[in-house]
C-alpha cells in the first residue's frame, strides 16, 4: 500500500486544535496535524519504527484471518474491549493488583491522582514530560487547568471528584470510597 506524503497546512488557516488562533501562531511546529490528499486535516500520531512494524504485522495477521485486505470499518483489533482495557489500565496506574489480575504490577500508583483526574477528563490522554510540549495549545491548557483544579480541592472534594472521574472514564472499574480516601490521604 503506497502512502501519499501529507500536504502542508496553510499557516493562516484556523488552528485545528480549536484554540481560535491561526495555525502558524499555535500548533505549527509541533508536528500534531497532517493534511491528506483530500485536504482533510487530522491529528498526527508519531510512532517509532518498531511500532510501525508492529502495526504492519498486526494488519497482515488480521488480513490473513479475514482472507482479504482490510477495508472500510474493519477493525485491526476486533477482540479489543475498550471497557475492559480502561479497567485494567486504571488498575495499573492506581496500583490496584486485584483489578489487573497480575502480581507483577506495582501496588502503588504510578501517576499522581491529579494526573489520573486529568486523564479521566481528557478521555484517557496520558501526558508525559515528553509529549506535553507536543500537545495542542488547547489540550495543554485544559490539562494544566485540570491539574490545578484538582490540587485546589479539599480532601473530601478530591475523593468525590476522583470517584466521579474514574466512573466516567471506566464504568466497569470498581473502586470503593475507602480505597479512594486512602489514596488521597497517602498522596498528601
Amino acid at each position: 500500500m503506497q502512502q501519499t506524503p501529507p500536504q502542508e497546512i496553510d499557516l493562516d488557516t484556523p488552528c485545528p486544535c480549536g484554540s481560535g488562533a491561526i495555525y502558524g501562531e499555535c500548533c505549527h511546529g509541533n508536528a500534531l496535524w497532517v493534511k491528506n490528499e483530500k485536504g482533510e486535516i487530522a491529528r498526527a500520531i508519531s510512532m517509532s519504527p518498531d511500532m510501525v512494524e508492529m502495526f504492519k504485522e498486526l494488519k497482515k495477521l488480521q488480513e490473513e484471518k479475514l482472507g482479504r485486505p482490510l477495508k472500510g470499518d474493519d477493525k485491526l483489533f476486533p477482540e479489543y474491549d475498550p471497557n475492559e482495557y480502561s479497567k485494567i489500565f486504571l488498575g495499573i496506574i492506581l496500583g490496584d493488583k486485584e483489578s489487573t489480575e497480575n502480581e507483577e504490577f506495582p501496588d502503588i500508583p504510578i501517576m499522581s491522582l491529579a494526573q489520573v483526574y486529568a486523564m479521566c477528563h481528557m478521555e484517557g490522554m496520558i501526558v508525559t514530560e515528553e509529549n506535553l510540549p507536543k500537545m495542542t495549545t488547547t489540550d495543554r491548557e485544559q490539562y494544566m487547568g485540570l491539574l490545578n483544579e484538582f490540587q485546589s480541592f479539599s480532601v473530601p472534594e478530591k475523593v468525590d471528584t476522583l470517584l466521579h472521574a474514574i466512573k466516567r472514564y471506566s464504568p466497569e472499574y470498581e473502586i470503593d470510597r475507602k480505597k479512594c480516601i486512602h489514596l488521597v490521604r497517602s498522596e498528601g
